[in-house]
């Protein structure tokens, strides 16, 4: 028999397409950039960049000092928190996935605000969720002189809590399979290149070209570090604040949202999973950090998708991988578009996505200057 959805929850979802909703940067994280925040935010990533981090460094390229990863944005606000506010009472929710359009770097002074709308509401019905909603989302970030420096989107699934559930039903334990061969990635992960100061031009780009990021094996101590210094530290201090107090009353959707069950390996187990595992959003700034660091400081993130599939477990070596699809000119713009995919060392593609990024050309490069 086919899942239902109840049509009231729908038609109350789809009451808000097209409402403009203005987001609380301060229930999540930053309000404002600091070299500080870029740097924890960077470090939570293992992202060793000298443009996120050194002034000196950074003071020397066309910025003129140090600027944010582009997705540090998700410490401000995720574009996945408008979709979830939205939640049915009694349902829980799960990440889809997540894209982005960059216009301008965020620099250390500048105070973001964020508006955001839902785009669609859509009923579904699937093998693992059963009867479902995809909620889809957008987000505007400005800084104080109402710029836009970026644009979001998102997509979320709302699926019934209870034994109504698929994912609530009793599961037994998923148990991984024995490593293939002993992780010895860190070898790869030194080798990784970082382009740097070093421009990449355009015109030595090619079809099929691939760029390669061999990540270290996920340990506890990554997760923490991502939660401390990425976009869950609003949820962390939710946590710590329900625990002080003793307020199990929202606890079962904190299991979804927050990172609870993303470190406690006895509650990821108690889910059938088998231990500890990733935050999505990890994985969106594993593939910016992979861009950011084969188009150098000439090149421009332009736009970065991810979608979040299976998951990445401590223990995990995940490696993530682009390849140019094509290459063309947009006006005075020279723009490279790239598939992207994060694999783990068991083979598992845990993520697809897409990124373009605008490069510079060897022809602006040798024109005289006027």
């Amino acid at each position: 028999m086919t899942a239902v959805v109840d049509q009231k929850i729908v038609d109350e979802l789809r009451e808000a397409i097209g409402c403009d909703v203005t987001l609380e940067p301060t229930a999540f994280g930053n309000t404002e950039g600091t070299r500080d925040s870029f740097r924890h935010f960077a470090d939570g990533t293992g992202d060793f960049n000298p443009l996120w981090r050194d002034e000196q460094y950074a003071g020397a390229s066309r910025f003129g000092g140090v600027i944010a990863p582009p997705v540090w944005l998700t410490t401000v606000v995720q574009p996945l928190s408008l979709g979830l506010s939205f939640r049915p009472n009694g349902w829980k929710g799960l990440d889809g996935d997540v894209s982005w359009r960059f216009h301008s770097p965020v620099r250390p002074g500048d105070r973001i605000s964020v508006t955001g709308r839902i785009t669609d509401v859509v009923e579904k019905t699937t093998r693992s969720l059963g009867a479902a909603i995809l909620v889809s989302s957008s987000v505007d970030y400005r800084n104080q002189n109402d710029d836009s420096i970026a644009e979001g989107s998102a997509k979320v699934w709302f699926f019934p809590g209870g034994e109504s559930g698929a994912r609530s039903a009793p599961k037994a334990p998923q148990e991984l399979a024995p490593d293939p061969m002993p992780l010895m990635a860190d070898d790869a992960v030194r080798a990784t290149e970082r382009r740097g100061a070093v421009p990449r031009f355009w015109e030595d780009v090619s079809e099929g070209e691939q760029a390669v990021h061999v990540r270290p094996t996920l340990t506890p101590n990554e997760l923490l570090a991502w939660c401390v210094g990425g976009h869950t530290t609003g949820w962390a201090r939710l946590v710590q604040r329900r625990i002080a107090s003793g307020d199990t009353s929202e606890w079962d959707s904190m299991m979804i949202t927050g990172p609870v069950r993303h470190l406690d390996s006895s509650l990821a187990r108690a889910d059938g999973l088998p231990g500890a595992f990733d935050i999505g959003a990890q994985r969106t700034a594993w593939l910016g950090q992979l861009m950011t660091d084969w188009i150098g400081d000439a090149g421009d993130l332009v736009e970065l998708s991810c979608r979040y599939g299976r998951l990445v477990f401590v223990g995990d070596t995940p490696t993530c991988a682009a390849t140019v699809t094509h290459k063309y000119r947009d006006g005075d713009r020279h723009l490279v578009a790239l598939d992207l995919e994060v694999r783990t060392h068991r083979g598992d593609v845990v993520s697809t996505g897409s990124a373009l990024v605008a490069l510079p050309s060897r022809a602006d490069a040798t024109t005289p200057s006027m």
